[in-house]
């Protein structure tokens, strides 16, 4: 099989074999100092990869595109073109990590594919069944952590919100008081200037009775002057003064019916007065009201949406638990996978003759599955992130 052909088939394994292929055949040629960056490389064709993952095997020009951009290889389309050309050396239009790592690196396809990878193959392979577990086990918690973490915002975000609608509830509270104090005024008011106008109105009917007894008063006293004057049994004297009392009876009212004339206009003013204060009173007090209500409406809305977002919060609370669960039962399902790895690992080292790429990279995936173990059990001391699912947050 022409080295080509032999290439394209290396080119089709999963991006791990693919890695570990490179990293094997070129360990003492560099390789091993760049072996993170290559691990990193094969993460972000995985992460890119969404439909395949860590089964694929190698990303259309698009995603390819995306993948030079994270490495700061920023480029028109027509130049990562050109340098994805040189990159596909099977030409299918894709990119496998093999074909960049040889590109990156400067290695010929002829050498890549007789690229030695050590001896104890069959041992590498029972060691690495014990890894795809421990790899499946680490991506699956992975993404319980992430959901977790996930679980986690959401539950801020609704004890955030519900903690808002609780102070807008108080500020409602506050307001429908404020309402409900201004509403009570201002029927003290209406009731105080109701009072003033019961007053002025008795003051009027005490007036407008007065008027009445001096009017009867002094039309009495002109029927009384008009008798006598006319009365042919009185003598001249007495019919003579009659008729000149009748007769300044007529020409001015007396003191007493004018001053109960204009006690009665007074108080006629007064109660014309006293009404429309109480009008305004009353369209205040009415005004308060409509004010009060809406309040009281706004109030009930706040209570209303307080209890669901209670509610919500209480359904996020039930649903952070539940995620909370799962990544401690991954977890403990990580912790045994990483257990039996370990114990393979350990014994291809004892054994020897196994090729360093294979067991660097093994012993890099037990260290990522290091991160996501209790903090308690990690045994080692990570640069990297650190994922503490009691506490629902990542370290550095």
């Amino acid at each position: 099989m022409a080295a080509g052909e032999q290439f394209s088939d290396l080119c089709k394994k999963k991006y791990s074999e693919q890695a570990v292929w490179f990293l094997n055949g070129f360990w003492n040629k560099g390789m091993k100092e760049e072996a993170e960056n290559v691990w990193k490389f094969a993460q972000k064709f995985i992460e890119l990869d969404a439909s395949n993952s860590k089964d694929g095997n190698e990303i259309d020009e698009f995603l390819s595109h995306k993948f030079l951009e994270t490495l700061d290889e920023t480029m028109t389309v027509l130049e990562m073109r050109k340098k994805l050309r040189e990159i596909d050396q099977d030409a299918n239009g894709h990119m496998a990590l093999l074909e960049y790592l040889v590109y990156r690196y400067g290695f010929g396809v002829d050498e890549t594919v007789n690229a030695p990878q050590g001896g104890n193959q069959e041992e590498i392979d029972q060691a690495q069944a014990k890894f795809d577990e421990l790899s499946e086990a680490l991506t699956a918690q992975v993404q319980a952590v992430a959901e977790l973490d996930a679980a986690v915002a959401e539950l801020d975000a609704a004890v955030a919100e519900l903690k808002t609608v609780v102070a807008e509830l108080q500020e409602a509270v506050a307001a429908t008081q404020a309402a409900v104090e201004e509403l009570n005024a201002a029927v003290a008011e209406l009731e105080a200037a109701e009072a003033k106008l019961q007053a002025a109105e008795d003051e009027l009917q005490a007036a407008i009775d007065d008027l009445h007894a001096q009017e009867e008063a002094y039309h009495g006293a002109i029927a009384t002057a008009e008798a006598k004057a006319n009365d042919d049994t009185l003598g001249v004297v007495k019919r003579n003064r009659a008729a000149a009392e009748l007769a300044q009876l007529k020409a001015e009212d007396p003191m007493p019916l004018r001053r109960a004339k204009l006690t009665q206009e007074a108080s006629l003013r007064k109660v014309g007065k006293e009404k429309k204060i109480v009008a305004a009173k009353r369209e205040e007090q009415e005004a308060k009201r409509t004010e009060q209500e809406a309040k009281q409406a706004e109030q009930e809305a706040k209570q209303a949406e307080m209890e669901a977002k209670q509610a919500e919060q209480e359904a996020k609370q039930v649903e952070m638990e539940a995620k909370k669960a799962e990544a401690e039962q991954g977890q403990v399902e990580l912790e045994a996978k990483m257990e039996e790895a370990s114990a393979e690992l350990a014994a291809l080292k004892a054994k020897g003759g196994i090729a360093e790429g294979v067991l660097w990279w093994m012993e890099r995936t037990e260290i990522e599955a290091d991160k996501y173990l209790p903090p308690s059990k990690q045994k080692y001391a990570h640069l990297h992130k650190k994922v503490d699912i009691r506490a629902g947050a990542e370290d550095e």
